[in-house]
């Protein structure tokens, strides 16, 4: 019985250690990136946002993104048309 017992808590630790290993990865990350928005704003004086939306001509839906140094545009207008498809669908269904 206390194999058994001692055999579980052995499968349960290798869970724990991954997962919080994880967490811990997540959250260093996004402090990382707080704190270089809010240096950029506070040295720099730039406000601009981090990620932000814009529609431009013909209705294309670019994000663009601005952090660390990572700098560029993603196109995004497939999920915004996706997105009012599926809001125009539940719209007729309510």
């Amino acid at each position: 019985m206390q194999e058994r017992k001692k055999a579980e808590k052995q499968r349960w630790a290798w869970f724990w250690v991954p997962f919080f290993t994880t967490i811990s990865i997540v959250v260093f990350l996004a402090g990382i990136l707080v704190v270089d928005v809010r240096c950029r704003r506070m040295g720099l004086g730039d406000m601009t946002p981090p990620v932000s939306l814009s529609t431009t001509l013909g209705d294309r839906t670019i994000m663009e993104y601005h952090i660390l140094w990572f700098e560029g545009e993603v196109d995004l207008t497939i999920v915004d048309n996706l997105v009012e498809y599926v809001e125009e669908k539940l719209q007729n269904v309510i």
